[in-house]
This record gives structure tokens, C-alpha cells and sequence, in this order.
């Protein structure tokens, strides 16, 4: 298999083709070399950047939450202690969910008698009674379509059964 190739070249104008393309190709490669470095480069740069970045973050959120808290009144005296901003949310949900709530939902801050729960037994019957709420809904539509529909079915046959009759009756006069 043989190729015949020609090319006119009139961009040479002064010069050795040889030395004007291998200029051309080294220039290219050479273009195409720093283009694909850059790129690498950036993104090596960048992900170490990334990284270093999200560590100082995270050191910096583990020594805020890791030191003690001191929680203060109006004055300036300590109303309340704590070891960690993390055993403070503990505290505070365990005190959220522990405290009593009428039948409503609402805290209860006296005493009151009757209809008292924790706030997470009244959020966990609550869904649950709601959930029940929806199937048993969703049944009764169910029920009621099927006693409809067999109703209006045998409607449906007393009223043929009954027209079939009167025809009956119509035809033997």
C-alpha cells in the first residue's frame, strides 16, 4: 500500500523547511506538555489544599466541643456546668425528651395531675396513633367501595329482573 502525500507549504518564506516544522512540532508537544501539567499540578495542589483545610477545620470544631462550658446568669455567676459542648446537648435532649407534656403536646410545668407524659411517649403514641388513623381510613374507603359496588350491583339486577318482567308482561297482552 503505498501513500502520496503533497503539501504545499507557502508560509515558509524564508528558511529550511526541516528546522521551520521541527520548530513547529517541538513548540506544539511542548504547548500540549505544560497544558497537561498545569492540570495535573492544579489538581494535585488543590486536593492538598482540600485536605489540609478540612483537618484544621475539624481539630478546630474537636477543641471547641471538647472544652469545658461554663454557662452564666445576667451577673456573671455559673448557673451550670459542663464537661463538653457535647455532654451539654446530651443533657439538654435528655431534658427535652424526659419533660412532661400534657395530652396535647404542651409542657407541663406545675405539677398537675392527670393526662402527664414524657414528651417522647407522647411523640411515639402520637405517631403511631397516626399511623393507625391512616390505615384504618384507608380500610373503611376500601370497605365502603366494596359494600357500594355490590350494592349498586344488585340494584343494578332487581332493575333488569324488573324491566325484563314489565317486558314479559307488555309482550303477552
Amino acid at each position: 500500500m503505498n501513500f502520496n502525500v503533497q503539501v504545499e507549504i507557502d508560509w515558509i518564506e524564508n528558511g529550511n523547511v526541516d528546522e521551520e516544522l521541527r520548530a513547529e512540532v517541538v513548540h506544539q508537544v511542548l504547548s500540549s506538555v505544560r497544558k497537561t501539567t498545569k492540570k495535573q499540578v492544579e489538581s494535585i495542589v488543590y486536593n492538598r489544599a482540600r485536605n489540609l483545610v478540612d483537618g484544621w477545620i475539624l481539630e478546630q470544631l474537636h477543641a471547641f466541643s471538647d472544652r469545658p462550658l461554663r454557662i452564666t446568669d445576667k451577673w456573671g455567676d455559673t448557673v451550670e456546668h459542663h464537661e463538653s459542648l457535647t455532654d451539654m446537648f446530651k443533657q439538654q435532649f435528655d431534658q427535652f425528651f424526659d419533660a412532661s407534656v400534657d395530652k396535647n403536646g404542651k409542657t407541663i410545668d406545675s405539677c398537675g395531675y392527670g393526662g402527664k407524659l414524657s414528651r417522647i411517649d407522647y411523640l411515639l403514641n402520637k405517631l403511631a396513633s397516626d399511623y393507625l388513623k391512616n390505615i384504618t381510613d384507608k380500610m373503611d374507603r376500601m370497605v365502603a367501595r366494596e359494600v357500594n359496588d355490590a350494592a349498586q350491583a344488585r340494584i343494578k339486577e332487581k332493575i333488569i329482573k324488573h324491566t325484563a318482567e314489565q317486558v314479559q308482561k307488555i309482550a303477552n297482552i
